[in-house]
């Protein structure tokens, strides 16, 4: 074989990249992730160098960032204004960066692959590499924190795990089934005069069926917990959603001072706000989403911008609603004037003056998105360079929890604001329902990403936060796809994506008693899993050092 032909990627490579290609919109061919990963890693298990191993982990790295990123180069044009072969430069960067993981497991699996010759053996390997795979995920996070176990979203009582260790658990038990069918068959493949080794494939079978049907019982149980708290609450919500779909080319010449755009903008969410509100009964809340608010609000720059914030306060005085939306905000430094991603609640005070400010809380985001939003690299936050015009934002303090009172009755609801990226970060909404949100408010723009899979991924990773937390949570995006999500994980109201939607919908305030273990403890599974494999890999250490000490 050719140098070349080495170098180049296994049919099982290709397999596991082509099916895990396959989990992303706009295919999401769920089902296939218990069987994605099993050509790899016979084909890494099998390999006759180190070297040759990890080779095979950076092939799949770039061909699934390829293939799942093939997006990238519109949006990232679309986003930056910049042209489309910049877009191929950051696919290329990305597709390199995003899942440094399999290389370190790629040496895991094949160091691992000669002890699995034993029973014992097999069973001690398919415990440790997927809290390996968990632990190098946890280590080495990309931008977009990809999870193998969010697959398992649509499937009602395995998701329900997830409220015990989070996505990164769901993946534990993903990896765990493809190890244990990639064991079966390399026991198979290599049969001795007796046939297969039987106690290995029974060893592999156990180790998988085992904490699948523990997963399912643990679903079942938290489903009919849901169902009774569903059941048993006292208290609904009416939300106004409404989903703009303002085009980008209106939101680029607001963002540059015309104030046109800003009105044009303004009135798409006034007029399908007005017209739900027009509904009977009435909502309770209304949520426009991410900067729907077009210019920075209650921080006027000009006499334009003074008399549309006090036109948007006007209505919200009018419409006897508290408003969640998000705007811009900005800070004063001594130096530079500082821009700020946030969500306002603004809801007016009962006997309140016509002409007096409604009172606002504010929430500014914490996580901002990296190149997008800020510079890694930058000395000091906020900084504007020229080189990269778009990374201008100051972060926020952290979580914080805001009230809303209902019309109706006077009582509250706390909400949990949350703001684009920062969905991806299972400690920072953990943080929300310690606070004691009531309720997650989910405020978003992908309209960057167009339809091309971003949105919908973005939306899975959303479903699995309140899963995790046990909390209703209502997102809204500017083109979709906006969303009720219930604690189980069920979406009961979708929109379309790229379209005009204003939907009132009625949301059960309901949650089974007692905290997830991922609300107590955050995003505790993948380091949980890191500290095992330094353990096993001091007690390899020592094993081994002990050993040839007894041979000398």
């Amino acid at each position: 074989m050719t140098r070349l032909g080495r170098s180049a990627p296994r049919l099982g490579t290709l397999a596991s990249a082509a099916m895990l290609v396959s989990l992303h919109p706009p295919l999401e061919l769920g089902a296939i992730v218990w069987v994605a990963l099993v050509p790899w890693v016979v084909v890494v298990a099998r390999a006759p160098t180190t070297r040759a191993a990890i080779l095979q982990a950076l092939w799949l790295e770039l061909l699934v960032g390829f293939g799942w990123g093939w997006w990238l180069p519109e949006a990232v044009a679309d986003f930056f204004s910049v042209p489309v072969s910049a877009g191929f430069v950051a696919l290329v960067l990305n597709a390199a960066i995003h899942q440094l993981h399999w290389l370190p497991f790629a040496w895991c699996v094949r160091y691992a692959s000669a002890r699995t010759s034993s029973a014992r053996g097999t069973a001690i390997v398919l415990f440790l590499l997927p809290a390996a795979y968990c632990a190098f995920d946890w280590l080495l996070p990309g931008i977009f924190q990809h999870g193998l176990g969010a697959a398992l979203h649509d499937w009602p009582r395995l998701r329900q795990a997830a409220a015990i260790g989070g996505v990164p658990m769901l993946t534990g038990l993903v990896l765990l089934v493809n190890l244990a069918i990639a064991a079966v068959l390399r026991a198979g493949l290599e049969r001795d005069g007796s046939g297969p080794r039987s106690r290995v494939v029974g060893v592999a079978v156990a180790a998988a069926s085992l904490p699948f049907a523990a997963a399912l019982l643990y679903g079942e149980h938290r489903l009919d917990e849901l169902a009774a708290a569903h059941d048993a609450a006292d208290r609904t919500l009416r939300v106004a959603i409404v989903q703009g779909n303002v085009e980008g080319e209106i939101k680029r010449r607001w963002s540059r001072g015309d104030l046109d755009a800003a009105r044009q903008a303004l009135d798409v969410y006034l007029d399908e706000t007005r017209r739900l509100l027009a509904s009977r009964p009435r909502p309770e809340l209304v949520v426009w989403p991410e900067t729907a608010y077009p210019g920075i609000y209650r921080r006027p720059e000009n006499e334009g911008q003074a008399r549309l914030n006090a036109f948007f306060d006007r209505f919200i005085y009018t419409s006897g609603v508290p408003v969640v939306f998000g705007a811009y905000d900005r800070e004063e430094r001594m130096d530079r004037r500082v821009l700020q991603n946030a969500l306002f609640a603004v809801q007016a005070e009962p006997g309140q003056a016509r002409t007096a400010l409604s009172p606002s809380q504010r929430y500014v985001k914490t996580i901002l998105f990296p190149l997008g939003e800020t510079l890694p690299w930058s000395s000091s936050a906020g900084e504007t360079s020229r080189f990269w015009p778009t990374a201008r934002f100051s972060p926020g303090d952290g979580p914080a929890v805001l009230s809303i009172r209902r019309p109706q009755d006077g009582s509250i609801v706390r909400i949990g604001p949350l703001i684009c990226y920062e969905d991806l970060f299972t400690s920072h909404v953990a943080a929300l329902e310690r606070l004691g949100a009531d309720l997650l408010v989910n405020v978003s723009n992908d309209a960057w990403f167009g339809d091309r899979g971003e949105p919908r991924l973005h939306l899975i990773y959303a479903r699995l936060r309140s899963v995790e937390l046990g909390l209703p949570q209502v997102r809204v995006t500017n083109t979709g796809y906006s969303a009720v999500i219930h604690p189980s994980g069920e979406m009961p109201h979708v929109t379309a994506y790229g379209a005009r939607a204003a939907d009132l919908v009625t949301l059960s305030m309901h949650r089974p008693s007692g905290r997830t273990l991922v609300a107590r403890w955050g995003d505790w599974f993948g380091g949980a899993c890191a500290g095992i494999v330094v353990l096993a890999g001091a007690f390899d250490f020592v094993a081994r050092r002990a050993r040839r000490i007894s041979r000398h």
